[in-house]
């Protein structure tokens, strides 16, 4: 008889090492997922963009150089056509959104030829503002591509 309350001790023992047991083992979990929560939170306050939003940014920032530097170099050369040739090729400049244009002139022969709806859906294209007159929404375009010469009045020889 003595032996039955030192085996209730035992099986007592048994069952607090092993709850003790449970409950580390809980306390590491909730502990792991607390630092990692908090971790995240303050990876997200010292780096605000995730790292693959930030390269997108640059990539976009190189291609909006990149047709800088392209519209840039076709208005120099446009500004050097001659002007006694209207047949000269235009070199071509990007919309602002860094894409061609369906409507864009071959020379300037072309351009003179444009209606006024094509010369005001050319100049909305390039975001240069729509105008009724013609000649306005040529002029417009011809200074944007570099070009020096105006259009006085629509007539072609």
């Amino acid at each position: 008889m003595h032996l039955l309350p030192y085996a209730r001790v035992g099986v007592h023992l048994e069952l607090t090492c092993q709850r003790r047991a449970q409950i580390r083992e809980q306390v590491k979990t909730q502990v792991a997922e607390q630092v990692k929560a908090q971790l995240g939170l303050q990876i997200r306050q010292h780096l605000p963009e995730p790292l693959a939003r930030r390269v997108e940014e640059s990539r976009r920032q190189i291609e909006e150089v990149k047709h800088a530097v392209q519209n840039s170099e076709a208005r120099s050369r446009n500004s050097a056509l001659k002007t006694f040739n209207l047949d000269d090729p235009l070199d071509e400049v990007l919309k602002p959104d860094g894409t061609r244009c369906d409507l864009y002139p071959t020379n300037l022969r072309s351009l003179f030829a444009y209606t006024g709806t094509e010369a005001r859906q050319l100049a909305a294209a390039y975001e240069l503002g729509e105008h009724r007159d013609r000649e306005n929404n040529i002029n417009r375009f011809m200074a944007h591509i570099g070009e020096q010469r105006t259009q006085q009045r629509p007539s072609i020889s």
